[in-house]
């Protein structure tokens, strides 16, 4: 902060900053006073500003991921598929880098290369990601990250809505591909999804005191949009259910995504 004292007919100036020392001039007019601490400060910023961007070379984004991890995912009621997310980036070469160095250019790479892989609503669950952990790093945890990469990212199109059902023939083919692997809770998890229409993540938490087999439904508690739901079971979906309560413990499936996944690649 600056001081002023007006004497001997001058301005005596005197600006203070902690961690620096003080620096004093004087001037005839008050407005060139002004002036001279506006230009001083300004250089001191300036120069703040860069030893603390010098800490984004020893930073990376893998970094800043795994703290997300830690600290932010568990918190979500998508934490294992997000985790899933997070050290699926982790093994990518991107998280490597220092934030010093990330660009647009380089998420835009990395956004061009999954799309040679997977669709464009998984690549935007991955750039959103990406985009709130650099923002959770500036705003909560004082990283002097000055502008986020991502936000002038183009991101791909939102798909159309799916209206795609199952062709004859279909469901025996996945059938017949789930036999041939060691999985024993894939096909099950599909012939449930099929007959209620749940979402993977429901159907992974689906608890065994949730079912009521004799009414032929089943309670979801904890649901995409937060609120509580009844789901009727089709014949098959009893059986299918039924043959899992007798196997296992607090949840029919007491499955991870991380083993879900890659059943199903």
């Amino acid at each position: 902060m600056a001081s002023f004292r007006k004497r001997g007919g001058k301005w005596q100036v005197q600006v203070r900053r902690s961690g620096a020392p003080s620096i004093s001039r004087s001037f005839a007019l008050k407005v060139d006073a002004d002036r001279w601490v506006r230009k001083v400060e300004t250089e001191i910023d300036k120069a703040d500003l860069v030893q603390d961007r010098e800490c984004l070379k020893k930073i990376t984004l893998e970094d800043l991921l795994v703290r997300y991890k830690d600290q932010v995912t568990p918190r979500k009621k998508s934490v294992q598929q997000e985790t899933y997310r997070i050290n699926r980036i982790l093994r990518h070469p991107i998280s490597g880098t220092s934030l010093r160095l990330l660009s647009t250019g380089m998420f835009a790479r990395f956004r061009d290369e999954r799309l040679k892989k997977v669709g464009p609503q998984m690549v935007r669950h991955d750039l959103n990601l990406l985009s709130h952990v650099l923002k959770i790093a500036k705003v909560e945890w004082d990283i002097p990250i000055e502008k986020n990469p991502l936000d002038d990212l183009k991101k791909p199109s939102t798909p159309k809505s799916r209206d795609r059902r199952l062709l004859d023939g279909e469901l025996e083919k996945i059938e017949d591909a789930c036999k041939g692997t060691r999985s024993t809770f894939l096909l099950p998890m599909i012939r449930v999804a099929i007959e209620t229409g749940m979402r993977k993540g429901e159907i992974m938490s689906l608890k065994c005191q949730d079912v009521d087999l004799e009414k032929s439904v089943l309670h979801l508690s904890d649901t995409k949009n937060g609120e509580s739901r009844t789901v009727p079971l089709t014949t098959k979906a009893v059986e299918t259910i039924r043959g899992r309560l007798a196997t296992n413990g607090e949840r029919v499936f007491p499955v991870q995504e991380a083993t879900v996944r890659p059943a199903w690649d």
